[in-house]
């Protein structure tokens, strides 16, 4: 019997040795994101609840139509250099799931579904090392924290680490980016253009304005509020422009309800 006790914790010793051994050698978890392929279904899937589609579809029930239709505009929108980490692609197929749960998308969800908008701008790891010419954040490894910063006026940056400066800071050195409020001369960060100011692509206008006028005489002007009529989102307070399938204009709003008539319909069904 002591003979017994004695060899037991050796025996459990040894079988719990034997499983982490086996752990070890073999091969780790795939990562379901791994792929453009892999990563667009699963989007699509999240996009795809039976609510959307029933929405979209006029009362379909079609799910499988409206995954292989989303599946399809995510591999045509993705940024270039795609590469997953796993958790950071699960984080935007999370956010997806969430935009649309309700099956109506405020003008921040829409950045996310159909601008791959934080926390869907982590996706890419450029070819663009730090300090190198890029044109968008894809060129660059977002996966380490690189973003392409580009001043107001010109169309190309280079790859940094953002370090976010204060209204009136230096922002010469290409790390770093005013805050919303404020845009890059070049020099410091200054307020963005007020109510009648001149404007421009190197002189930005405050956030809840837009710059309007002929080429070289535009100045800042109010956007439209909910209900007004609008061409483009960019021309709203809200940020969203609700304008039906074959109309030229519609109205500002503070949210897009899904519908047979609502664009965005059009690869959810």
């Amino acid at each position: 019997m002591a003979l017994i006790h004695r060899t037991l914790p050796f025996l459990l010793l040894f079988a719990a040795a034997t499983a982490c051994s086996s752990k070890k050698s073999g091969t780790a978890a795939k990562d379901p994101y791994a792929t453009e392929a892999e990563f667009c279904t699963l989007w699509a899937k999240a996009a795809c609840n039976k609510t959307v589609v029933g929405q979209c579809s006029g009362g379909g029930t079609d799910t499988a139509a409206c995954v292989d239709a989303q599946s399809a505009f995510c591999l045509s929108a993705l940024p270039a250099n795609y590469t997953s980490d796993g958790d950071n692609a699960k984080a935007c197929v999370e956010a997806v799931k969430k935009a649309y749960s309700d099956a109506k998308l405020t003008a921040a969800e829409v950045l996310v579904v159909r601008n791959f908008a934080a926390p869907c701008n982590v996706l890419s790891n450029g070819p663009s090392g730090e300090g190198e010419t890029c044109s968008q954040r894809s060129d660059c490894d977002t996966l380490s924290g690189y973003d392409c910063i580009i001043r107001p006026g010109e169309t190309q940056g280079s790859c940094q680490i953002p370090v976010m400066a204060s209204g009136g800071d230096p922002c010469s050195d290409a790390n770093v980016v005013c805050p919303d409020t404020h845009y890059c001369d070049g020099n410091n960060c200054l307020t963005r253009a007020a109510v009648g100011a001149s404007c421009g692509a190197d002189k930005p206008c405050a956030q809840d304005l837009q710059c309007l006028g002929l080429s070289g005489t535009e100045t800042c002007q109010t956007k439209a509020g909910n209900s007004e009529s609008c061409t483009d989102s960019s021309g709203c307070q809200s940020g969203l422009c609700s304008i039906a399938q074959g109309a030229s204009s519609g109205i500002c709003v503070n949210d897009l309800p899904l519908g047979p008539t609502e664009p965005l319909c059009n690869d959810l069904r």
